[in-house]
């Protein structure tokens, strides 16, 4: 019964006198207090609209009376709100919590002050729930613009100070309100600027890796949804010179790093509305006082241009616009410079630019803008900007090295000595030495400021290795913590002895690639080998380094020397470094790349003089035990597919490496001497042995024959070759039996054409053999085969050449792995005898040794020796029975 009393008081209120209603509405209004306390959603709503009518009515005919208990009023239907914020989705809910919210409005315009005061110091609530009905409130307030002016200051300034809450769901109702507030003329007034910077800060929020992307309020939404207030307020013609002014100095802010696209593209939209206006960019500048110098303002622009496809031609158009404040020669300039540059990224269409050619791109505005301006004190003074940049700017790896690269552009144009060498040494100082992009951005800069000041590069480094490893990485650990402490880093490594020698030892290798040739010549044994030759470490990481700055250095001097073959008298010394990094590299797992480039290196050292014939010889060897052994499949190893590709390099550069033996003498001794380390792989009982070892045999093989001069060619090795690869013809693997019979028809390619005349009219058996590769191994096809091999090379072969090949088949016969290259070589040799027993009648009794020495292989390979003593009988049956008995 008293339910449905309090119920009906509602409906009542309008009919009810002024003063009947003033003396009874306190008592109506707190009568709901216990119905609250039940828990029922379809009473609650209910109870609303009732409440709504009561509210409505005090504040049309008791409005003192409802002024005095506002609060309470205010306190039961903003819990309410907030109860049927989590039931949103029910429209029922959205109906009557519509009441509640009409009679807030209506409190608000007669009571604005009471009730914004009200609804503001509630937006500040702990509790995440109050604060969201608070803001909905407020968004809406806002909406109806209820508020005077007079007010809507105090809203603002009152609002800017609730904001810094963390929730997502929080933030993205407060970028509603904000976007609502310039509709309504709140721009301009007090906290105007306080609530750009959130804005700005939330656009450069990153995305939460940690949240699902089905998640609604995640930071990508936060994100988007403040942009969008961004761009709102951007269009507000009253607040343009206001904006221009705050958002340029939110440019050198690192916190608004991420932010820097946006910022630039709304600039540029400022930019073009205060020239139509005749706004004088330079005075301006200079009366506002900004933080960041025209130096730094060119450089956080340039870092926001490295990146092509995030900013980059806002970045650029900005960084046009602003030239006047940068330089006064700056417009004129980069009139030709930067537009095409830009053009080149909106032409793209939004296809992948690489990046490092982008960046090359800046690398080359920024040295073309030095040298057309044409003053060195700017030079200077820009260098030393960019240098402090390195040094304090906590940046992203890549920002820091794109940064490095810069200044080695930049000191190019200064030629004080002094300055430059305080450029690198502060540079040392404000690497990060433990993250490797860093590092290569510092060896970078130390290779661009050679090409210019050698002398002074040269001498700096010298004076860094003197020092104390442990001392010197003591002094950058206290910079470290130096610019932790201001930058409040977390979870940062400090820099070890061993990032540091990684460094020092790279900035020699790119100081040769830049270095003027002659001075590398001059001094490449002192000053680049000779420094870092002495680095003997089992640190792996420092290995690697070493071996990429070796060959980064033998490079350069190969590249700018006038001889083919330069002299370099620490060759031997290097080569037997890189031997041994490559015989002490675990052989599994592949991961790491040391014998790779400890290979490529061999390559390189291997173009200087002396010969060394020795040294060579055992680096061949070294090389194709440490490349063909490896097995293919590793349970342990990197993923299959890295696996493949590292085994194809690795197998590419010892090919490189035994091509290069051969190109500096094409001759068969050299062609022997290429080919003989991979010999004893080819009959390997591992599978991918036999594959690689044949690969390269033929690829060998080909380069000789595109290369030969026949003139050259009287003492080829025919028949030792062919000893050597024509069992291969039928091995188990059907990839090595048709590489080995591509090798044999090249051999014999090779043989014909030293012989003249006799290539053309061989053509036709070469074609032929070609056709007869051995793709089943039975019997009968190998017997076929070897018949029709034996009877064109028996009439090719001249009788010492057929001996050596006949030798060479013992050996297969003997030593074989697989059967049946032994029953091949046993068949063979009973055919070329048969077909040339004058030529061969002094080796029977060598060929009858090696027969019955066989006799303890596989059935296959005793059903070819029989056949083979069979074959000798008939030409010499005494002397055979008397060797078997």
């Amino acid at each position: 019964v008293t339910e449905a009393v309090v119920l009906a008081f509602g409906p009542m209120c309008r009919f009810l006198s002024r003063d009947t209603l003033q003396s009874n509405l306190l008592g109506m209004v707190y009568a709901f207090l216990p119905l609250y306390a039940v828990e029922s959603d379809t009473r609650h709503q209910i109870m609303e609209k009732s409440l709504s009518l009561i509210v409505e009515a005090g504040l049309q005919k008791a409005r003192q009376v409802l002024y005095c208990h506002l609060n309470y009023v205010m306190i039961v239907m903003h819990s309410e709100i907030v109860s049927n914020l989590v039931l949103s989705h029910d429209k029922t809910c959205l109906y009557h919590r519509n009441f509640l919210l009409s009679c807030f409005f209506l409190a608000a315009k007669i009571f604005p002050q009471k009730v914004l005061e009200f609804v503001l110091d509630l937006v500040d609530s702990p509790v995440e729930q109050n604060q969201l009905g608070s803001l909905t409130l407020l968004f809406n307030i806002v909406h109806q613009d209820y508020v005077s002016k007079h007010l809507k200051e105090y809203v603002l300034k009152s609002f800017t100070e609730t904001l810094g809450n963390p929730s997502n769901k929080v933030k993205c109702l407060q970028s509603k309100v904000l976007m609502e507030m310039e509709k309504r003329g709140y721009l301009g007034l007090e906290g105007t600027v306080v609530a750009l910077q959130y804005i700005v800060k939330n656009c450069a929020l990153a995305d939460d890796i940690t949240k699902s992307s089905r998640d609604h309020f995640n930071n990508s939404t936060v994100r988007h949804s403040f942009e969008a207030v961004l761009c709102c307020w951007c269009t507000d013609d009253t607040v343009t010179e206001m904006l221009w002014s705050n958002l340029l100095k939110f440019i050198s802010w690192r916190i608004c790093s991420d932010a820097l696209p946006v910022l630039c593209k709304h600039l540029n939209v400022l930019y073009s509305r205060l020239t139509e206006k005749g706004y004088s960019l330079i005075s301006n500048f200079e009366e506002m006082g900004y933080p960041a110098s025209p130096d730094n303002m060119l450089i956080r622009l340039l870092l926001g241009a490295s990146q092509s496809l995030r900013g980059g031609h806002e970045c650029l158009t900005l960084l046009h616009s602003l030239s006047p404040i940068i330089h006064p020669r700056l417009h004129s300039v980069w009139e030709h410079l930067i537009p095409p540059l830009a053009r080149s990224l909106t032409e793209s269409q939004g296809e992948e630019i690489l990046l490092e050619q982008w960046q090359e791109g800046l690398y080359v505005l920024l040295s073309n803008t030095l040298s057309s301006v044409a003053d060195e004190a700017w030079a200077c003074s820009l260098t030393k900007a960019m240098t402090r940049g390195i040094c304090t700017l906590i940046s992203t790896s890549e920002e820091k090295a794109f940064l490095c690269q810069c200044v080695g552009v930049a000191v190019q144009h200064v030629s004080h000595q002094d300055t430059v060498r305080d450029v690198l040494q502060d540079s040392l100082l404000g690497v990060r030495y433990e993250r490797p992009v860093e590092r290569e951005g510092l060896a970078v800069l130390m290779g661009l400021c050679a090409s210019a000041h050698p002398d002074v590069v040269l001498s700096v480094l010298e004076g860094v290795e003197k020092t104390d490893p442990e001392i010197y990485c003591s002094e950058l650990c206290s910079e470290f913590f130096l610019i932790k402490q201001t930058a409040e880093m977390t979870n940062e490594k400090m820099p070890s002895t061993s990032d540091f020698t990684i460094a020092l030892i790279l900035c020699y290798g790119h100081v040769a690639l830049k270095a003027p040739g002659g001075l590398l010549h001059q001094r490449m044994e002192t000053d680049f080998f000779g420094r870092i030759r002495h680095f003997t470490t089992k640190d792996s990481s420092i290995r690697l380094t070493l071996c990429r700055s070796v060959g980064m250095i033998s490079q350069a001097v190969l590249s700018s020397s006038h001889t083919e073959t330069p002299s370099f008298p620490a060759k031997a010394q290097l080569l037997e470094t890189m031997m041994t990094f490559i015989k002490e590299e675990p052989s599994d797992p592949l991961s790491s790349p040391v014998r790779l480039l400890a290979l490529r290196t061999c390559v390189t050292l291997s173009c200087f003089n002396p010969v060394l014939p020795d040294v060579h010889n055992t680096l061949l060897h070294i090389c194709a035990k440490a490349v063909l052994t490896f097995s293919p499949e590793d349970s342990s190893g990197p993923e299959p597919q890295v696996r493949s590709d590292t085994l194809n390099d690795l197998a590419e550069a010892l090919l490189d490496l035994l091509l290069h033996t051969l190109q500096q003498n094409i001759s068969p001794a050299r062609l022997q001497e290429a080919l003989e380390p991979v010999q004893a792989w080819l009959s390997s009982a591992h599978t991918w042995e036999r594959v690689r070892a044949i690969e390269i045999t033929k690829a060998l093989l080909l380069f000789y024959l595109e290369n030969f001069n026949p003139m050259n060619n009287l003492i080829f090795p025919v028949g030792e070759l062919l000893g050597l690869l024509f069992p291969r013809c039928c091995d188990t693997e059907p990839s090595v039996r048709e590489k080995a019979m591509e090798c044999v028809i090249t051999v014999l390619d090779i043989w014909m054409r030293g012989e003249g005349g006799a290539h053309k009219s061989c053509a036709k058996y070469l074609n032929a053999l070609k056709e007869s590769v051995f793709m089943e191994l039975d019997q009968g096809t190998v017997r076929v085969s070897c018949s029709a091999v034996t009877q064109l090379v028996s009439q090719l072969l001249p009788q010492h050449q057929l001996k050596i090949m006949v030798r060479g088949l013992f050996d297969r016969l003997l030593l074989d792995s697989q059967p049946s290259c032994s029953s091949a070589a046993c068949i063979t040799i009973t055919h070329l005898f048969q077909a040339q027993s004058k030529k061969l009648a002094s080796m029977f009794p060598d060929i009858l040794h090696v027969f019955v020495c066989c006799w303890t292989l596989d059935e296959s390979v005793r059903e070819c020796l029989r056949d083979g003593i069979v074959c000798l009988a008939s030409h010499n049956l005494k002397h055979t029975i008397s060797f078997l008995l």
